[in-house]
C-alpha cells in the first residue's frame, strides 16, 4: 500500500471506530441517517478488514484492540440480538457501554483525538 492509501484507510478506520463511540440520538441520525445500524458495525468491520495488513506490520497491539472491538459486535450479531440493533439500544444497553469503552480505549491508544 502507499502511504496515501494508509494514511485514507486509518482515516476511514478512525472514523469507524469514533462512530461506535456515539452517545446522542442526534449524532446517531446524523452517521447513519435513513440507513440501519448495522451500517456503523459493518462500516467498521470493512475497513478494518482492509486495514489489518498494514497493522499487521506497523501496530499488532493496536490491532488486538481494534479486533476486540470487531469480536464484541459479531457476538451481538445475528437474529437473535435483532433487539440490540435499535437506537435506543444503542444508545442505552450495556452491551453498547462496552462496545463503546472499547472504541474509547482504541481512540486513545492511536491518539485518535
Amino acid at each position: 500500500m502507499s502511504t496515501i492509501d494508509d494514511n485514507w484507510i486509518l482515516e476511514e478506520l478512525k472514523k469507524a471506530t469514533k462512530n461506535l463511540t456515539i452517545t446522542t440520538i442526534e449524532d446517531l441520525d446524523s452517521v447513519i441517517g435513513e440507513a440501519s445500524l448495522d451500517e456503523l458495525a459493518l462500516d467498521f468491520d470493512n475497513i478494518l478488514e482492509v486495514a489489518t495488513p498494514f497493522l499487521l506490520e506497523n501496530d499488532h497491539k493496536g490491532l488486538v484492540i481494534l479486533r476486540d472491538i470487531d469480536e464484541h459486535l459479531e457476538l451481538i450479531s445475528g437474529i437473535e440480538n435483532e433487539h440490540l440493533w435499535t437506537a435506543r439500544a444503542f444508545l442505552e444497553d450495556s452491551v453498547w457501554d462496552a462496545i463503546r469503552l472499547k472504541a474509547k480505549a482504541a481512540i486513545e491508544y492511536f491518539n485518535w483525538y
